[in-house]
């Protein structure tokens, strides 16, 4: 669930990532721009519960994917809020 860091900004923490046999923790940012858009940084898997404390903050205009590891729940996200401008490394 968001946790608040600060004004405007709180993080989730996500289930645990595997890849190339490696074991990572997953943990994302979520920012409130003016206007209520939200900003959301390396997302997370989207649960139901995680979805409302997200919309009840705002509207999810900006999700960023800053590298390949932290693309993975990307599909979810882009579903899910079709409207927001989306930034991910290339492939």
């Amino acid at each position: 669930m968001l946790e608040k860091f600060d004004t405007d900004i709180w993080t989730a923490a996500g289930p645990q990532a595997t890849v190339a046999g490696f074991h990572y923790p997953t943990r994302m940012v979520v920012m409130r721009l003016s206007g209520d858009r939200l900003f959301i940084w390396s997302p997370v898997a989207l649960t139901t519960e995680l979805r409302a404390a997200i919309e009840a903050l705002g509207t999810v205009s900006y999700i960023v994917a800053p590298n390949s590891l932290h693309h993975l729940h990307l599909p979810g996200w882009v579903a899910a809020y079709p409207a927001a401008q989306v930034f991910a490394p290339p492939g």
